[in-house]
């Protein structure tokens, strides 16, 4: 007997239709609709997440994680897009957010070594010194030199307080890698804060050897120059930053830093808000708006800026500590002003509430109006140490004529101090000869004291009287204990040696 055909259930039928359906539209070289659209949304995928690595290296961080972002939504499974998305997202500042794209990365692809370093790096600028360390761990698990995991660990033991283990981590990661930018910079910012600022500067120019585009070497190195005295070279420096970097708030910051020292509160604010518009949701910004405020003598203003930035979302908890420090100073600071303006309108002819308002001022950048305070203290009770320190704030004010004649008077009377500071004024308005004079006059009766020596090398310099000059220095290096200037002068020594032919 003939056996009947088995027939299929019938709701298999239509899946066997449509798959010969599809079968024969392919034959004939047409996609489905499904097909057309996944090819497409691929497509566009991939040219968005080339746009958006061209826009992080080019340091436009913004516009690429808004690519990436799109990316990521057409591409769940892309581990460029989230691997990227969380680089931008750090270069932005914005850690907490780069975290998740990071951790996602590693998911796609857990064996990757520099997404291990970057989550890291976002761990550690979240203050998560545990977390960070075991990403670098982590990355030293798959590579065990790598140099970039062992320059994360000295930044962890930097963060942790440990110095020493944070040099000796940044060494290692150079004995690995000697071309590592990064690690010559970690360890002269390491330097720079000790106060090392000869070998920071070295290894800062060393970074810019390696790496002439890197923008953090150049910044680093202005901030080492601005703290050793070189102002230009320092401006410089900034400059160059800000050209290589222009998306950047570093070398703006530090630009605004260098002219408020200078007392150009113009220049300062305007690179300032240089600053804020490139990173409006950092701390740098705040503080220095606060500075220039005060230094404008609006403390109440001062204060209001960093209230506002505590309220708001600080990235970095580093940053928040030093805002908070900030206020804690200048409310305190306000609430010591107000008192002294209490006492002064009880006892108006007090010279000395003047003198400790003067003090406060002074304190906050207000040179001016410490020697106006200083002044009327002079008038209520003149006396030898009042107008030493009104001197004092003129000469720190830049105010050198109105400075030269108080300290030429005091310096007449054998006072040591106006003596030095007299030579100081001297060489500022550019009298030199005169200033040597005053210098040398000082060393008469204070010759182990190292800071005149420099000062007298730097306008024997100035005079083209190398030999001379050459000698104050060696004499300040001598009596110096490796104070912030000592590099500076070693380098001007080696200088004048090679220009003297001397060994």
């Amino acid at each position: 007997m003939r056996k009947l055909p088995r027939r299929l259930p019938f709701p298999l039928r239509p899946a066997v239709l449509f798959l010969a359906a599809s079968v024969g539209v392919a034959a004939l070289g047409v996609r489905p609709a499904s097909a057309v659209t996944s090819l497409a949304a691929r497509n566009t995928a991939f040219k968005l997440q080339s746009e958006a690595m061209r826009l992080y290296k080019d340091g436009d961080y913004k516009k690429a994680i808004e690519l990436l972002r799109q990316v990521t939504n057409l591409s769940l499974n892309s581990f460029l897009a989230h691997f990227y998305l969380g680089l931008s997202l750090s270069a932005d500042r914005q850690y907490t957010e780069a975290v998740e794209p990071l951790k996602t990365a590693l998911d796609l692809e857990p064996g990757h070594i520099q997404a291990h370093i970057a989550l890291g790096d976002a761990y550690l600028k979240l203050g998560d010194v545990s977390e960070a360390r075991a990403e670098y761990l982590r990355a030293l698990s798959l590579q065990d030199s790598y140099a970039p995991a062992h320059d994360g660990l000295g930044r962890v033991h930097e963060a942790e307080g440990d110095d020493d283990r944070a040099e000796e981590e940044y060494r290692k990661a150079l004995e690995l890698n000697v071309a590592l930018p990064e690690a010559y910079a970690n360890l002269g910012e390491l330097y720079l804060r000790k106060g090392r600022l000869d070998d920071a500067i070295d290894l800062f120019r060393k970074a810019i050897e390696i790496k002439p585009d890197f923008s953090l070497g150049y910044s680093r190195l202005g901030i080492a120059y601005s703290r050793e005295g070189l102002d230009n070279q320092a401006i410089a420096a900034l400059g160059r930053a800000k050209a290589i970097a222009p998306t950047d708030p570093l070398p703006y910051f530090s630009l605004a830093a260098i002219f408020l020292d200078l007392g150009n509160r113009t220049r300062a604010e305007s690179e300032i808000e240089a600053g804020l518009s490139r990173d409006p949701s950092g701390y740098e910004g705040p503080l220095l708006k606060a500075r220039l405020l005060l230094a404008g003598q609006d403390i109440d203003g001062a204060n209001a800026i960093l209230e506002k930035a505590l309220a708001s979302e600080i990235r970095e908890p580093f940053g928040r500590q030093e805002l908070e420090k900030a206020r804690d100073r200048y409310r305190a600071m306000a609430v010591r002003i107000a008192e002294i303006t209490g006492a002064l309108e009880q006892t108006p002819d007090d010279p000395g509430l003047y003198l400790d308002l003067a003090d406060l001022v002074s304190e906050a950048g207000a040179w001016d109006r410490a020697a106006e305070l200083a002044t009327r203290a002079s008038q209520l009770a003149d006396s030898d140490a009042t107008r030493l320190r009104l001197g004092y704030y003129l000469l720190r004010g830049r105010n050198y004529p109105a400075a030269l004649p108080v300290f030429l008077d005091l310096a007449s009377r054998e006072s040591a101090p106006a003596l030095l500071n007299l030579g100081v004024t001297q060489a500022a308005l550019g009298r030199d000869e005169e200033a040597v004079a005053s210098y040398r006059k000082y060393l008469e009766r204070h010759p182990r004291d190292p800071v005149p020596h420099l000062y007298l090398g730097n306008s024997l310099l100035r005079l083209a009287r190398t030999a001379e000059a050459e000698a104050s220095y060696r004499a300040y290096l001598d009596l110096a204990a490796g104070d912030e200037k000592t590099g500076k002068v070693r380098r001007l020594v080696r200088l004048l040696q090679e220009a003297g032919g001397t060994r």
